[in-house]
């Protein structure tokens, strides 16, 4: 099973199995998800996760960025990811059309102060989680999207898993539970294209939060489908509206890595445009590209003051507001 090769890839990864360009690489979305958070912090967006996170209290095990009082690691890491998505200018894999810093991050951080992990240890669980998320997307490009749900959302819980278990030193057994079980807490649905509601910056956290306790979950017994991702009820049969390109989760797995392919959160990927098309595929001006490969639009000067949430990843006043106040 597939889920099976992951854990036994994530298991076995090492800080010394990093290339050069690729520690640079996941140190720089290390870098831009604080400087995202923080710049959503001083912006005000993201209480709500906040002041939740806050509420559910819990053992002193880590602090969320930004924060000032240790509560526990799964509310840290949600609180952090909500923040680092909450501007919508975190890193972005435009073939698999994921934000994977906004779950792999704020778990790494989170889990990495509960366990007192190293520097090293906590870059190695995030290049596990990034390159996890870009692959899961990467391996039905826009075709989450497609069936009205929010990529980042669906491979969310399986990259915080992996980081969780990872940091807190699961056997691949459990890990493959700990995936199996985070499979349940995919999801984010897509209506809040048609709105401004908050939820597109809360699936991170939801996701981040159910990726923590999905291993905490399999540490303490409980046990997952190994077939969640390819299965006939799987992830991807039930959640993407194109056939999974399965090869693309395990194909160079440890040798080529999709992470370095993320772009930097000083270029705007609009790339969601025309995702939920008819086809769920492609249209035009969908910016849709091969697997592995990304295409990217400048950063823009203006916006307007709000706008039509037409696309994932749409301008925003939250865009505007970030994009006056400060730079990445």
């Amino acid at each position: 099973m597939t889920s099976s090769v992951l854990a036994q890839w994530a298991h076995g990864l090492t800080l010394a199995d990093l290339s050069d360009d690729v520690r640079h690489a996941v140190a720089r979305h290390l870098l831009d998800g604080v400087g995202n958070a923080v710049a959503a912090q001083r912006l005000g967006y993201g209480r709500a996760a906040w002041t939740v996170a806050d509420a559910l209290g819990g053992p002193a095990e880590a602090r969320p960025l930004t924060g000032t009082r240790a509560i526990s690691a799964p509310a840290a890491g949600m609180a952090t990811a909500v923040l680092v998505h909450a501007l919508d200018f975190d890193d972005t894999h435009a073939g698999a059309l994921v934000h994977a810093t906004a779950v792999s991050v704020p778990a790494a951080l989170a889990v990495g102060q509960q366990v007192r992990a190293t520097g090293a240890d906590v870059l190695t669980a995030a290049a596990i989680g990034l390159e996890t998320a870009c692959r899961l997307g990467a391996a039905s490009p826009h075709g989450f999207h497609g069936r009205g749900l929010h990529a980042t959302a669906v491979v969310g819980p399986f990259a915080a898993a992996l980081v969780a278990g990872k940091l807190t030193g699961l056997p691949v057994p459990v890990l493959v539970h700990a995936l199996g079980v985070a499979g349940s807490s995919s999801g984010g649905l897509l209506e809040f294209l048609d709105t401004d509601a908050d939820t597109k910056a809360l699936h991170p956290g939801s996701a981040t939060l159910g990726g923590i306790l999905a291993a905490r979950l399999a540490a303490a017994g409980a046990s997952g489908p190994a077939s969640v991702l390819e299965g006939r009820r799987g992830v991807y049969a039930s959640m993407s509206e194109r056939p999974a390109d399965l090869t693309m989760l395990t194909d160079g797995l440890g040798t080529e890595w999709e992470a370095t392919r993320m772009r930097n959160s000083q270029i705007l990927w609009i790339g969601g445009r025309q995702a939920t098309s008819d086809t769920g595929v492609s249209g035009e001006g969908s910016g849709v590209m091969s697997t592995g490969r990304s295409r990217s639009l400048p950063l823009w000067n203006s916006a307007p003051a709000r706008t039509s949430a037409t696309s994932c990843g749409a301008l925003t006043a939250r865009h505007r507001d970030c994009a006056a106040s400060i730079s990445l």
